[in-house]
């Protein structure tokens, strides 16, 4: 076989349904056609074997796309199927479907990366009830690590995902070193860099090709690859970034700004794996992937994930708990919420790789003090999957607090870049090391008692 190929339908957020109706005059009676477009029904990513001939690999490519053009609607509106045809009623076909807009997106850094996203178009000629939207797909969209950060609310009322973070006008990240070294590159996988939240020689600090326009920023299908903008509202990018620089010491890395989540924060397995391709090309030193999606493992985000690079380490965020509101009043000393736990059965990519995968650290926040530690309430854990903790040392909470927002925030989003930080830092330092055992020694982790929230007990006091 040729490519590897998973299913990724609707794969940014349920979607609406549009629908338009029209009236048409028939044999003296009115009969409603109903129409209805699913948008991006299809998103499915191919992953082509790099050793086939072009015309293998093209091949495999047709047979995907000829799959998706003969797609048709699966269900009728009771959940059970229903095929197109007589619809015992005079004839004719009652549902008639195809798939619409067909756009095949190829990875700029890596042709073996392809993704293939379509349209689903549903005519019901008798349109007397209301179709439902197809089934969503069984691989799972990326979505942020942590909600939006917490606003000071109290209670249960608010969405997460309708929190807003404001951003404090005319504050600039100052103080982090404007000497760029020319041994540590942190690539941020994330929403982008908005460099008017930091001071103007942060632009000096932006990686870029040996020919700087050749550099590509913004892996989201269909937009300007040059873009590198932050434009979440919450700014999680850009977030990431400050708090990464914090870490350093005498010199700052470059930052490679790798945009994979557009401005609601939702990304896919093609834009992260296609950003972290890219990464790897250019010899990251290390890459801060404050994202993931629950659920089944990947086949091509297996693929990209797992490769085994000497000169590259992932610091991946444990991912939190998405089903309620974060109220502010369990961010400090709160007791384990067990179904945060990562199992087998309860899984958090890439983070739950770093079982497997021996370059890929994955990071959670704990609260208490450094006698007795526990993991953040809404912050997952593992002595499986969890590589170490950042314990807040002056506080024991789960907030962290960014200049340029104006409330804190907290999520294990906000704690993999204090890790990612660190250790760029002891690559500019003391230079690569072949193994994320060697990193973690030399970024000074300390075992916990008891040890069961990550692997050994492992942590780092912030």
């Amino acid at each position: 076989m040729n490519y590897t190929w998973a299913k990724e339908r609707a794969i940014t957020i349920i979607l609406g349904v549009s629908v338009m109706v029209f009236v048409l005059s028939a044999c003296k009676r009115q009969t409603k056609v109903r129409i209805y477009n699913f948008p991006n029904y299809v998103n499915w990513n191919v992953s082509t074997n790099p050793n086939a001939s072009d015309d293998e690999k093209k091949r495999s490519l047709d047979s995907v796309i000829a799959y998706v053009r003969g797609l048709k609607y699966p269900y009728d509106s009771t959940g059970k199927g229903r095929e197109e045809g007589n619809n015992g009623a005079g004839g004719g076909k009652k549902i008639y479907s195809y798939t619409d807009s067909i756009k095949v997106y190829t990875c700029p850094c890596d042709p073996n990366l392809i993704n293939i996203t379509a349209n689903l178009i549903v005519i019901d000629s008798a349109g007397d009830t209301t179709l439902k939207p197809p089934p969503p797909p069984k691989t799972p969209k990326i979505i942020l690590a942590p909600p939006t950060p917490n606003q000071p609310t109290s209670g249960g009322g608010g969405g997460m995902d309708t929190i807003v973070q404001s951003i404090r006008p005319g504050v600039r990240i100052k103080g982090f070193p404007g000497t760029a070294s020319k041994r540590g590159i942190l690539a941020i996988l994330d929403t982008g860099l908005d460099t008017t939240l930091f001071d103007p020689q942060i632009r000096s600090l932006i990686w870029q090709e040996p020919v700087p326009g050749n550099t590509l920023y913004n892996f989201l299908p269909g937009e300007d690859p040059k873009i590198l903008l932050d434009d979440n509202a919450s700014r999680h990018g850009s977030a990431a970034t400050a708090i990464a620089l914090s870490q350093v010491a005498d010199q700052s890395p470059r930052i490679m700004v790798l945009k994979v989540l557009d401005a609601h924060g939702h990304g896919s397995v093609f834009s992260v794996s296609c950003g972290l391709a890219y990464a790897r090309k250019n010899n990251a030193s290390v890459i801060n992937a404050s994202l993931g999606y629950y659920g089944e493992q990947d086949s091509v985000f297996t693929k990209y994930f797992t490769k085994i690079y000497d000169s590259t380490v992932i610091v991946a965020a444990a991912g939190n708990d998405t089903s309620e509101h974060h109220n502010n009043d369990k961010l400090c000393y709160q007791p384990v919420k067990p179904s945060n736990q990562l199992t087998p059965h309860h899984m958090f990519f890439p983070a739950c790789f770093s079982k497997s995968t021996s370059d890929l650290i994955s990071v959670t926040g704990l609260t208490g003090n450094r006698d007795v530690m526990w993991p953040c309430y809404y912050q997952n854990y593992s002595d499986e999957y969890v590589t170490l903790g950042v314990l807040k040392s002056d506080t024991g909470c789960c907030t962290m607090n960014v200049p340029f927002l104006l409330y804190p925030v907290e999520g294990s989003s906000f704690v993999a870049p204090v890790v990612s930080g660190r250790v760029v830092n002891y690559i500019i330092q003391n230079g690569f090391r072949p193994t994320a055992k060697i990193y973690l020694q030399g970024i000074g982790v300390n075992n916990a008692v008891p040890v069961k929230y990550t692997v050994n007990g492992q942590y780092i006091g912030n």
